[in-house]
């Protein structure tokens, strides 16, 4: 029988865990001396744990995905609440931590803290994350601030924001042209109603897109869908009955 690697369309070679191995192993034993340098460290760490999970989840060894997991939890969470951003200083010298916020990359980590925070049911870790995310927050390279925007709002569905500080944040987030943006806005709306049919439908509606538009690119990351797996298991979590399409398993992350 075929591995999910396999499945998926990717081969051992293009995986690359020996290689992601060794960067993961540089990001563990670097010595930066520069706090730009120890900002990217701490950033490099939960980023590089998140990435050989994946790539053993793809090759269906889920303790190794476990472990890495678990991993990711400590340093993402040193990443966004470390004393670090307490006493950095900012060009002009001064302690400045949301100078930090605004101008040094994070959504990739708060990804990463969807996935494996639904995955392994670290949802008291995911709703101290939800608070990270501000409407000026820094717009990482290769994203837009319409994602930007939509990870402002997931927070604020993470942290339980009232429903009117949702509904304002949603709307800004489904203003931009991003369908991926506006199909997940729909999604938060279905969870907001505690409504198993309608999520149901939104749910699979961004998976379809998914899997048309994010899957073949040539990234892992692209492999698994970060947002199905983390509203999956949000439903699962609240006793909302959905199922997810044969199609689309091998994109949804499970341990065993």
């Amino acid at each position: 029988m075929s591995k999910r690697h396999e499945r998926l369309g990717w081969t051992l070679k293009q995986l690359g865990l020996e290689t992601s191995l060794s960067l993961l192993n540089t990001s563990l034993t670097s010595n930066p001396k520069s706090e730009y340098g120890i900002a990217w460290k701490k950033f490099d760490q939960p980023w590089n744990h998140s990435l050989v999970a994946i790539l053993y989840f793809l090759l269906e060894d889920d303790e190794n995905t476990r472990k890495h997991a678990l991993e990711f939890f400590n340093t993402a969470n040193e990443f966004f609440f470390g004393s670090w951003r307490l006493r950095f200083t900012t060009p002009e010298k001064s302690v400045d931590a949301t100078w930090w916020k605004r101008r040094f990359i994070w959504m990739q980590i708060f990804e990463a803290a969807l996935l494996w925070g639904a995955s392994i049911g670290e949802w008291q870790f995911l709703k101290k994350v939800g608070t990270f995310p501000e409407p000026d927050s820094c717009v990482s390279d290769g994203y837009r601030e319409q994602d930007r925007d939509l990870y402002v709002a997931l927070g604020a569905f993470l942290r339980e924001a009232p429903r009117a500080e949702l509904d304002t944040l949603l709307e800004r987030a489904s203003a931009g042209p991003k369908k991926s943006c506006k199909l997940l806005a729909s999604v938060i709306h279905s969870c907001q109603a505690r409504d198993a049919a309608l999520l149901q439908k939104a749910l699979i509606e961004f998976l379809k897109y998914y899997k048309k538009n994010e899957f073949p690119k040539e990234k892992i990351t692209k492999k698994i869908s970060t947002e199905g797996t983390f509203f999956v298991h949000w439903a699962e979590k609240e006793g909302l009955a959905i199922a997810v399409p044969a199609e689309f398993e091998d994109h949804i992350v499970r341990l065993k």
